[in-house]
């Protein structure tokens, strides 16, 4: 009988030894998801902890110049290493291409290091003048802040998604042992099972406390995500029948205050219905839903999320409700809406300049068509108007008054805001530019010296009126300087290059240059050296913008023997 049992047991090792390969990689699987699960919740924590703190060190700042005493200054000091500590450990967990890219390549590992110095010179110096550069890079910081939270919220989303996989594989796994056992375990005759009933009562044990485990872990799994992600489910009517902890959170509403509820009850006003018809269209057939929403909080204040809607189904793949997961994105909104009144506010100002020329370049012809005019009416009076002088001097009346009209329609196409496309030969950009600025520059006997070759003609495919734009602002900034400096034969050089790809258009002066602590600050909103009155720094900062996101090329600007040199770099590409 010994030996029946023995060949009985060996029979079976190898499906004994495949059983337990499974447990053991499940379990591994199991621990792994549940500890990423933890380090991203404790991610998102910190970096949302290090946007808070940024700001907080703003606060700290104004209360530490204000008061100056040691408890200021440590809570200020503590702070500042909280920061560093922080991103020191964010900085080990850069677990995508994304965020290296945020923090490497856009500089904000280079961007925090640098804010956090200017905090560490303010405590060294007292000076406020640091406070103020604080204040002026946080608007950029905090949005590379948000982008890096969004980024590890993302991939927590993803986590979350695969955890969902994860249960499938785990159940089909679990059914496959099960088969395992029926196959090679309890098909052995009556006699054999008698016999080996109680080690099969116990494997059954052993695997139930698994299962329990298990799901335990997953217990702990949905705990986190109720706790950080944002999310709720619906029935096929849209009335709410689950939240988690971050939609209470954010929404300002306890569970029991939307459970039963139409989801609409944090529909915002400003959302069109259009959009709610979107999604309703979407979802019914099937598809996913994505999108922005402005949402109403139980204060009537607002938020916006980024939502991703599905529908969920039973068992039969029928439909039953809805799922729908977000990520707050109200920091980004509400800096695209200044980004969008800091544009209208740069279109003004260089309204304002651009009427400021237009009016001084029309000063001379009006004056022209003026006394023409009274030459006419004089020679008349006595008799002495003859008809070549009649009509040579309505040509010239003639001439000026088109070149009036000329100047109508630039200013017209620069109001109008409209991008139209076309090939644009660029020489005649740049004549429409001068044929503004030009008389500016000479009334204030500065001499401009035009090196454009205007015979080999370059055409771009680009906007129309743009070009022209930024180089009347960057000659009226070389203009403000030289008269600031009190330069004596103030000149200004525009000159223009063809590279293989490129195309390149320099604008150099002679003012001795940029200091060497602000060039790098210059294309910033608000930056300016200028007194108020001269000007609001927005100027360099339209052009800025319109040539790396209008017109798809790079500004930059370098000091050189006599000044400050100007390079607008546009791409040569044809349609």
């Amino acid at each position: 009988m010994n030996i029946f049992k023995i060949s009985i047991t060996k029979r079976y090792i190898p499906a004994v030894i495949l059983i337990a390969i499974f447990i053991i990689i499940t379990n591994l699987i199991n621990s792994n998801a549940i500890s990423q699960n933890e380090e991203y919740a404790k991610i998102i924590n910190i970096s949302g902890k290090q946007r808070m703190l940024s700001l907080k060190l703003l606060i700290q700042a104004n209360t530490f110049l204000e008061f100056q005493d040691k408890k200021s200054k440590k809570y200020l000091k503590d702070t500042i290493e909280d920061i560093k500590s922080k991103h020191k450990y964010l900085l080990t967990k850069l677990f995508s291409d994304d965020l290296s890219i945020i923090y490497y390549d856009d500089y904000l590992d280079k961007n925090i290091n640098e804010y956090l110095f200017m905090f560490e010179k303010l405590i060294d110096t007292k000076d406020s003048s640091y406070l103020k550069s604080a204040k002026i890079s946080i608007p950029h910081l905090v949005k590379q802040l948000d982008l890096v939270v969004q980024e590890y919220e993302y991939i927590a989303s993803t986590q979350l998604e695969e955890m969902t996989d994860y249960e499938y594989y785990l159940t089909v796994c679990t059914l496959f042992l099960l088969l395992l056992e029926v196959l090679f375990i309890y098909r052995p005759a009556s006699k054999e099972i008698e016999k080996n009933e109680r080690e099969l009562k116990s494997l059954n044990e052993n695997l139930e406390n698994k299962v329990k485990e298990q799901t335990r872990d997953l217990m702990k799994n949905a705990e986190l995500v109720s706790t950080y992600v944002i999310y709720s489910k619906t029935n096929l009517r849209g009335i709410i029948t689950e939240v988690s902890d971050a939609f209470c959170e954010i929404s300002g509403y306890k569970r029991e205050d939307l459970i039963g509820k139409p989801h609409n009850i944090i529909r915002h006003l400003d959302m069109e219905s259009a959009v709610f018809k979107d999604v309703w269209s979407t979802i019914k057939q099937n598809g996913t839903w994505k999108g922005e929403v402005k949402n109403l909080r139980k204060d009537n204040t607002y938020y916006w999320t980024s939502a991703i809607i599905t529908p969920e189904y039973n068992d039969k793949n029928e439909p039953i409700g809805y799922v729908a997961i977000r990520h707050d994105i109200t920091a980004k909104k509400d800096f695209e809406q200044q980004n969008e009144l800091l544009a209208q506010s740069e279109k003004m100002v260089s309204m304002g300049e651009m009427i400021g020329n237009i009016a001084h370049q029309w000063r001379q012809p009006l004056s022209s068509i003026s006394s023409h005019i009274t030459s006419i009416q004089m020679q008349k009076e006595v008799g002495i108007l003859d008809d070549e002088f009649f009509f040579t001097t309505c040509k010239a009346i003639n001439n000026n008054a088109q070149y009036l009209s000329k100047t109508i329609d630039i200013f017209r196409d620069f109001i109008k805001g409209e991008k139209v496309y076309k090939n644009i030969i660029i020489q005649d950009e740049i004549s429409q530019a001068l044929g503004i600025i030009t008389a500016t520059i000479k009334d204030n006997q500065i001499l401009l010296e035009d090196r454009i070759n205007y015979e080999n003609k370059v055409e771009i495919y680009m906007t129309t009126g743009e070009l022209p734009q930024v180089i009347i602002n960057i000659i009226n900034n070389a203009k403000d300087i030289l008269l600031e400096n009190k330069i004596k034969n103030p000149n200004i050089i525009l000159d223009m290059i063809k590279e293989e790809n490129n195309l390149i258009i320099s604008i150099e002066d002679n003012a001795g240059g940029v200091p060497q602590d602000i060039i790098s600050k210059i294309f910033e909103p608000y930056f300016t050296t200028k007194h108020q009155s001269q000007g609001t720094g927005l100027g360099l900062h339209m052009s800025f913008e319109i040539i790396t996101k209008s017109l798809n090329g790079k500004l930059y600007v370098k000091n050189t023997s006599m000044g400050a040199k100007f390079f607008i770099e546009l791409p040569i590409n044809k349609s």
